[in-house]
């Protein structure tokens, strides 16, 4: 990111509370989408989708298949 777009510092904190189940799972999801629990929760919190990196590199290789079938 160039410096006019900086992401904001986070420096505030939330704590919640969760069943051990629930962060078995939040853990899990954040995971698999390859982010941080902090990142994924946030991301979660406020609406976002939460894109995992294996998704966008599937959608990488079938562009590429797709660009060479033409």
């Amino acid at each position: 990111m160039n410096s006019m777009m900086q992401r904001p510092k986070l420096t505030a904190r939330a704590n919640i509370r969760v069943t051990v189940e629930e962060l078995a799972e939040l853990r899990e999801a954040a995971e698999t989408a390859d982010k941080s629990l902090s990142e994924y929760v946030r991301t979660r919190a406020v609406g976002r989708p939460v894109i995992a990196s294996a998704d966008m590199a599937i959608v990488r290789e079938l562009r590429l298949l797709i660009s060479a079938r033409n």
